[in-house]
């Protein structure tokens, strides 16, 4: 009787979350697909489209006319090539959230927080050169916002509180469409931070 109770512990987190991914929190987490999907549109290249579709440019064309600081070329190509770590984390949500997996949902969201944590600091550099401190800024807030946001989901989905797994469901969807508003800005210099990347190792 005693080894029963502790399964039924054991397996009552994970009963009280699935059935609230079902009842509520299912629609929400749907959102994080939906703002991944926004997230990772835009009109800007690649970094590595831009890179051979522009080898021969160098710095002299930049839209701002000059070199820009040494930590804001990498920077922005990080932020370029961490959209695709986005969607892929997106996807990864999306299956779990269909197969009602708690685990895998639970990794995914520890696994954009993570990744989140990894792309603050890139946009913060970006932030601290004037031209692109509007530009900088509004990325910091969005990565912080659904980094925050995936922690609390992922602490929601393990604790089995239904009303913190739609609440962290929605802010990460809430950042994510902010994310998916500044990432043309961010998707439309990259070409111009491989041109000066190229220019200082040459």
């Amino acid at each position: 009787m005693v080894a029963g109770r502790r399964r039924m512990n054991r397996r009552s987190p994970a009963g009280v979350a699935s059935r609230a991914i079902r009842a509520l929190g299912a629609c929400a987490l749907w959102i994080i697909v939906l703002g991944m999907a926004l997230g990772a549109c835009g009109s800007g290249p690649s970094p590595s489209s831009a890179a051979s579709s522009d080898e021969g440019a160098g710095p002299s064309e930049s839209p701002v006319g000059t070199f820009w600081p040494e930590e804001v070329p990498p920077a922005i190509v990080a932020l370029g090539a961490g959209d695709n770590e986005i969607r892929k984390a997106g996807v990864d949500m999306g299956a779990a959230v269909a197969q009602e997996d708690l685990h895998g949902m639970a990794g995914a969201a520890g696994g954009l927080a993570n990744l989140t944590a990894g792309l603050l600091p890139d946009a913060q550099a970006v932030a601290r050169y004037g031209p692109f401190s509007d530009l900088g800024n509004r990325a910091v807030t969005a990565l912080t916002h659904l980094h925050d946001g995936a922690v609390a989901l992922s602490d929601a989905i393990r604790a089995g509180n239904a009303d913190k797994i739609l609440s962290a469901s929605t802010t990460i969807g809430q950042a994510l469409e902010e994310y998916g508003a500044v990432r043309p800005g961010l998707s439309d210099l990259v070409p111009e931070a491989l041109r000066q990347q190229r220019a200082l190792v040459k």
